[in-house]
């Protein structure tokens, strides 16, 4: 996961982190859930032991069969000189990766640990897959080429559903409307070209409003929520233009700004309106995957945040002239991965399991929050690996917003362990404040995001395209 170090220091600190301090960590982090969690675990001690078992055979295979048959390390950062498609490898791609999964299960169901069998081992299954996909495929990719295309182990899920076409089935008319609407873009002018209207100002509005309305519901403050609104865009704002600011992006938008500018609305509405910022948190947590939900139907229209090449089964097409994919990253036509659909899909199952989690008994808040912060960075380190904009940035041989994904995910984790005072659930009270502001969050979002001035060149007056 970082540049290729060859001296003895790098192997040995890379080993120690991973074999060593994180399932230090991880064990860490199981034992403060428990007191968290009330769910009961099942008596399956054998099914445990068997599973450990299993695992540990599986984890201490796959590592000889890369020092023996790879020539190499286990180790992501040190890879194989060699391919490695026999032994172990002949029936599993990833066996260290199942050992792992398989040793987290067993012995979670072996301690009845509710925490480790119901959270750990999920999220480390989780972490293992976004690993994978957002950079140990892409790296195997440019190392061994069309090799590495053609390996396919017995036991392979994606040989399993390119033979079958099952995928494709489900994922074309996902595929299709995603390529409708990056090909949607409309504009209304005004004012002898000083003043535009971009039709994704209905995806941004219904976002401001739909972001504002659940906080206000669970915060049952109307004028909060919209501060907390207002703080989100300008962070997304600021952050974004410094990054990657330009004459061309005058007015571009990053995501990572917004949690941060997120953050700094509710510590404000805590000390302004002495709501508990606990509920604040909590509230941010619930409204952020549907908000996003509807951004990034936004940015599908936009060209923003887009893909890199994909196959034809696979990715979307643009051709819309003013497209950021078309006039700045020069792919159009071509297909591209649609990563502003990845993210939607993402969202909104994320946004119905954390409704699902505030609802019951079962968990305490910080669950929720903490759970935002560590399915967000983990879909996040994937999707950002497939990423194709110009201005993104390498950083250690990841991108910079997955190092940013990352420490997204560690803080998530450290929130869980925060036990939060219980709250009431019912709050918000759907009368007139609580209709204007939810108005007024998405006429404000609506034109930060979609209304531009295309003739200025001052800061912050144009959106591309």
């Amino acid at each position: 996961m970082v540049k290729e170090i060859s001296s003895f220091t790098g192997k040995f600190l890379y080993g120690l982190l991973f074999v060593v301090l994180f399932p230090i960590f991880l064990i860490f982090w199981a034992k403060n859930l428990e007191k968290l969690i009330i769910w009961q675990t099942p008596k399956l001690e054998l099914i445990g032991a068997v599973s450990i078992s299993l695992g540990i055979a599986l984890m201490i295979k796959g590592m000889f069969d890369l020092i023996v048959l790879g020539k190499g390390l286990p180790m992501n950062a040190f890879p194989p000189k060699n391919l490695v498609t026999g032994g172990i490898y002949a029936w599993f791609s990833h066996p260290i990766y199942l050992g792992t999964a398989l040793l987290s299960f067993g012995l979670s169901l072996e301690l009845h640990s509710s925490a480790g069998l119901y959270i750990v081992t999920p999220i480390l299954i989780l972490m293992m897959l976004s690993l994978v996909f957002g950079y140990e495929r892409p790296a195997m990719k440019k190392i061994f080429g069309s090799s590495f295309n053609q390996y396919r182990p017995i036991f392979s899920i994606l040989a399993f559903f390119k033979k079958s076409k099952n995928y494709y089935i489900i994922w074309n008319p996902f595929r299709s409307f995603a390529e409708w609407v990056a090909n949607s873009r409309q504009d209304w002018i005004f004012f002898n070209g000083k003043f535009r209207i971009i039709n994704h100002s209905i995806y941004a509005g219904l976002a401001g409003a739909v972001g504002v309305g659940i906080i206000a519901y669970v915060t049952g403050n109307s004028l909060a929520a919209l501060l907390i609104a207002i703080c989100v865009i300008s962070g997304a704002a600021i952050f974004a233009r410094f990054r990657w600011g330009s004459g061309v992006l005058l007015r571009p938008f990053g995501y990572w700004g917004g949690i941060l500018g997120g953050i700094t609305g509710m510590i404000f509405v805590h000390f302004l309106f002495d709501i508990s910022l606990y509920r604040i948190l909590i509230a941010g947590a619930l409204c952020a995957p549907f908000t996003q939900v509807l951004g990034r139907l936004r940015c599908l229209v936009q060209g923003c945040c887009h893909g890199i090449a994909a196959s034809k089964d696979f990715g979307i097409r643009v051709w819309q002239s003013q497209s950021r994919i078309v006039v700045l990253s020069g792919l159009k036509g071509e297909y591209i991965h649609p990563t502003q659909l990845y993210s939607i899909l993402f969202n909104l199952l994320l946004g119905f399991l954390l409704f699902a989690i505030w609802l019951s008994d079962d968990f305490n808040g910080s669950i929720v929050a903490g759970l935002y912060l560590i399915l967000t960075g983990i879909e996040r380190f994937t999707e950002d690996a497939y990423r194709g904009e110009k201005q993104t940035k390498m950083a250690g041989g990841l991108q910079e917003n997955q190092w940013i994904a990352i420490t997204a995910l560690i803080i998530g984790i450290l929130t869980t362990m925060i036990k939060f005072p219980r709250m009431d659930v019912p709050f918000g009270i759907l009368n007139l404040q609580f209709l204007l502001a939810t108005l007024a969050g998405g006429l404000i979002s609506a034109f930060v995001m979609s209304m531009d001035f295309p003739k200025s060149n001052a800061r912050f007056s144009r959106l591309s395209g």
